[in-house]
């Protein structure tokens, strides 16, 4: 495992060149397209059917938790805007965060109503301590580094603050096989992969929260998807969401962490956390 994550620091950034680069050259191109084009992408480039009832859950857990016009909002990996266009809706304070600094010209000339865009990396936010109410990260969180990633997301939040993900799990074989695969026709990189969320990260980093709710979706779509061919869309979507029910939840595809009630731990010297 220590040559293995060896391996995977020596990567970190040549892969985060790697991304911001790609996800650069596809603002580029989707700023080419009309409002209509655009959100027609937005909506199922990285939406088939088979998971609109996760986001259907995952915005409605937003909805309620940005209860406040008011409140200091964070989007990590904020990307282009699909999910931005919707926290929006919800406060006046919303900042967005991505390495891509084209991908967030383009965000922002979307969403007119976002108050600050930050080009950066999560792993460094330069964001004060204590000054945000509700992180929000929607499939990002595979693009850094996890320990800082999750030290800073806890730097930030002020207490009584909430925090809400919606992210991909990396413990079922099929999903585990499949990512590689796209690593392997570089359609990926390397820690992108290897970096997708554990169900030991998720409780680590809400174990300060008075208030978790842990949801898993899709333990069964990588099965279910062969079906297509033989029962019709509508149904197969029942299905799914039936076959949630029944399984491990780690092997599920997708989860949405709702923390709320910060109570923060003491930063000390060393950057660790102590409480």
């Amino acid at each position: 495992m220590k040559i293995i994550k060896k391996f995977i620091d020596s990567k970190n950034s040549k892969d985060l060149e790697r991304d911001r680069n790609y996800y650069s050259a596809m603002a580029i191109e989707l700023s080419k397209l009309s409002k209509p084009e655009f959100d027609s992408y937005l909506n199922n480039s990285e939406n088939n059917y088979l998971f609109k009832y996760i986001d259907e859950y995952f915005y409605q857990q937003v909805s309620i938790v940005l209860n406040n016009k008011n409140l200091q909002v964070l989007e990590l990996g904020a990307g282009y805007g699909r999910i931005s266009t919707f926290i929006a809706k919800f406060t006046n304070y919303l900042t967005v965060l991505d390495i891509s600094g084209t991908a967030l010209e383009l965000n922002k000339i979307r969403n007119i109503n976002i108050y600050k865009s930050i080009v950066s990396s999560m792993d460094c936010i330069p964001i004060a301590d204590r000054s945000i109410d509700v992180v929000i990260a929607g499939e990002s969180l595979s693009y850094s580094d996890p320990y800082s990633t999750d030290q800073e997301i806890l730097r930030i939040l002020k207490p009584g603050g909430s925090l809400i993900i919606i992210d991909a799990l990396n413990h079922n074989p099929m999903y585990i096989i499949n990512r590689w695969l796209k690593v392997f026709l570089n359609k990926r990189s390397v820690n992108s992969a290897y970096r997708i969320p554990t169900v030991k990260r998720i409780h680590r980093l809400a174990s300060d929260f008075g208030i978790v709710k842990i949801v898993f979706f899709g333990k069964w779509i990588w099965l279910i998807k062969l079906l297509n061919y033989f029962i019709p869309k509508k149904y197969i979507l029942n299905l799914s969401e039936r076959c949630d029910r029944f399984g491990m939840n780690k092997f599920a595809f997708k989860f949405v962490l709702v923390a709320q009630n910060y109570n923060p731990r003491v930063i000390n010297t060393m950057g660790g956390l102590d409480k």
